[in-house]
């Protein structure tokens, strides 16, 4: 149930401007992951911490044998690209 509502979570945050603009600052995965939790439990959403770490690993990596495309450089150069919208962040 809680990865479904972090899928659903994931998908209001594509369409919200004013929510995309509150992850564009950060930089270091830990930032993410407690924001998501935040705005997660603002919005009466139930997902687990080790599932947010797993989803925002995954929103942060890709293919090795993957062409080299505008997407992929936007996301090896400090950001990640979903449908069209980029997230700025990088982990050190």
């Amino acid at each position: 149930m809680s990865k479904a509502q972090l899928e659903t979570f994931y998908q209001e945050v594509l369409q919200d401007k004013a929510l995309q603009e509150r992850f564009k600052p950060l930089t270091e995965r830990e930032n993410v992951v407690a924001l998501v939790m935040q705005i997660g439990r603002e919005r009466n959403y139930n997902f687990s911490i080790e599932e947010v770490e797993a989803k925002v690993d995954e929103w942060n990596t890709y293919d090795s044998e993957q062409e080299l495309n505008n997407e992929l450089l936007e996301s090896i150069a400090g950001g990640i690209t979903v449908n069209g919208i980029c997230f700025s962040w990088s982990f050190n």
